[in-house]
C-alpha cells in the first residue's frame, strides 16, 4: 500500500535526476498489485492529530511530509509504517485513538513477521 503522494515524489525525484522510465515505474507497481491512497477527510483530521501528538511529547524531528505520510497509514488502519529514516522513527500512533500503527524498519518487520 502507498499514497499518490509517494506516487508523486517518485515521479518527481526521476524527472529531478533524469533516471526514471514512467513507464517501467508502472509495470513495476503493476506487478505487486498494490492499493493506492489518496486523501479522504479523515486524512487531514489524522494529520492534525499527528502534530499536535508530537508537539506534546517534544518530537519534532520529522518532516510534515513524514507525519503526512504516516498519517495515510493511520487512517487507513495498517498496521505498520515502514521506513529507513531515524527522525521517522519516532512517530508514535497519537494517544486516545484506536490506531495501533507501530514505525519499524524494513530488517525489524522481517523478523517480527518471522520472515528473517
Amino acid at each position: 500500500m502507498t499514497s499518490i503522494t509517494v506516487i508523486g515524489k517518485m515521479v518527481h525525484a526521476g524527472f529531478e535526476k533524469d533516471t526514471f522510465e514512467l513507464t517501467k515505474g508502472i509495470d513495476i507497481l503493476r506487478k505487486i498489485m498494490f492499493r493506492i491512497l489518496f486523501p479522504v477527510k479523515e486524512l487531514r483530521e489524522w494529520c492534525m492529530t499527528v502534530d499536535k501528538e508530537m508537539e506534546e511529547i517534544g518530537r519534532y524531528g520529522s518532516s510534515v511530509t513524514d507525519r503526512t505520510h504516516f498519517a495515510y497509514t493511520l487512517s487507513s488502519g495498517c498496521d505498520y509504517y515502514v521506513t529507513s529514516k531515524g527522525e521517522t522513527r519516532t512517530l508514535i500512533a497519537p494517544k486516545g485513538t484506536n490506531a495501533t500503527t507501530i514505525v519499524p524498519t524494513l530488517d525489524e518487520l522481517l523478523v517480527e513477521l518471522k520472515l528473517r
